[in-house]
């Protein structure tokens, strides 16, 4: 159910509003209140170590609950997409990143709750120090996977599945061509 649907009622008059095909925005005939449902921003780390290995992260909640992530979430106000990154990936892993470098982003929908939320998922690939200390709230497993491994590793969301699959592209030209 997109977000525009939940508002049947306008949350600043009360005054019930008719059904809308608008699903960017709602607006309020009665009084003019406005509010935009604008997509939200979330990061994640193609986190890497010397040989190569990606991590991931196994998912503890819906959705996808089950299937591996990378490290990420969302971004919070006021906060860079390479803020969000290192946050996220310490809160999740515990592992400190370095070296990140900004490498895609592609558009996700996620559901929680009932709710389809649009994203805008940005993607860096970085290198982290430390081992991994599971947060034990979202995810409850980690596996370092080769290239080949991810290419078949059953990923959360599409965006970064692209992400994945865009980066070992990128690292298999590089061996063929360096």
């Amino acid at each position: 159910m997109q977000i525009r649907e939940h508002f049947a009622y306008c949350p600043k008059c009360g005054i019930e509003v008719q059904s809308s095909d608008n699903h960017r925005m709602f607006g309020c005939e009665h009084c003019g209140f406005t509010v935009y449902f604008n997509v939200g921003a979330s990061v994640s780390g193609i986190c890497t170590r010397q040989n190569g290995d990606v991590l991931l992260l196994k998912r503890m909640h819906p959705p996808r609950m089950g299937s591996w992530t990378l490290p990420g979430g969302f971004a919070e106000p006021d906060e860079s997409g390479l803020e969000a990154l290192v946050r996220e990936v310490y809160e999740e892993t515990g592992l400190v990143v370095t070296e990140p470098v900004a490498h895609s982003a592609f558009p996700n929908t996620y559901v929680y709750k009932g709710v389809t939320y649009a994203t805008f998922d940005m993607v860096y690939v970085c290198q982290v120090e430390g081992a991994p200390i599971l947060d034990g709230t979202e995810v409850d497993a980690h596996r370092w996977f080769s290239l080949t491994e991810l290419l078949d590793a059953d990923i959360s969301f599409p965006s970064l599945k692209n992400a994945i699959d865009l980066y070992v592209s990128q690292h298999d030209l590089k061996k063929t061509t360096g």
